[in-house]
């Protein structure tokens, strides 16, 4: 549950990161915004924004979802005479350390995803454009739930761990592993500073993106384009 809950918030959310960005930039509204705001604060913006609504959704939905998995034992007994079925989660064996862990690893994981998604929305102009841009981090978060799902048989084989530690996986896999395995410490220690580094690595590229690529219409820039610094002093 908490895999999928990674996957889905990072997979749904990342795209209207995406998807944001590029109405501004197609609706030419871009144009008057940075005469009020830098590109790395509009992105800085919508990253927080979008990140606030997606919290917004979430937490009542999982409190929602939590109190009617507590109660289904209690319906199952005074409601149908019956306490077979149903999932029978036991919420109390869920401690604190592994909520504190996804919740660590989620606003970790989000930020990382949501700047890519927000550097990559900035080089389309148009919403038909942005599944098919978004798809190779779309493939990525797969691979991390996909991981996850390994990892519950095996939480402490070489194929975990490395997922576990690499930063484009390690939101999804290493909150199975704190829940099913036992990580070392240093492995966590380690996938936390790399996932660390990758967001303020992701936040500065993605603003370098933004920058670039917000005023571009009608055309893709290359990857040259990108990193002259002409182009960046011109959008700025």
């Amino acid at each position: 549950l908490a895999a999928l809950l990674m996957y889905l918030a990072v997979l749904v959310y990342g795209i209207w990161v995406a998807q944001g960005v590029v109405e501004e930039k197609s609706s030419r509204i871009m144009e008057i915004m940075v005469n009020a705001a830098t590109p790395r604060e509009l992105m800085a913006g919508k990253v927080l924004g979008i990140g606030l609504a997606a919290l917004t959704q979430l937490v009542p939905t999982i409190v929602l979802g939590g109190i009617c998995f507590a109660l289904q034992g209690w319906f199952a007994e005074n409601v149908l005479g019956s306490d077979s079925g149903g999932m029978n989660i036991d919420f109390s064996a869920i401690s604190i350390e592994a909520v504190s862990w996804f919740l660590v690893y989620f606003l970790l994981g989000f930020l990382l995803y949501a700047a890519l998604y927000a550097g990559i929305g900035s080089l389309v102009s148009r919403q038909e454009e942005v599944n098919q841009a978004t798809l190779p981090l779309t493939m990525t978060i797969m691979v991390g739930y996909f991981g996850a799902i390994f990892t519950l048989s095996v939480p402490d084989s070489l194929g975990a761990r490395i997922l576990s530690i690499f930063p484009l996986t390690s939101p999804v896999v290493m909150v199975s592993r704190v829940i099913v395995g036992n990580p070392a410490a240093w492995e966590l220690a380690l996938s936390i500073v790399l996932l660390i580094v990758a967001v303020v690595f992701a936040l500065s590229l993605a603003a370098r993106f933004y920058r670039s690529g917000v005023l571009m219409y009608g055309q893709k820039p290359s990857l040259r384009a990108l990193f002259r610094p002409d182009v960046v002093t011109v959008a700025r």
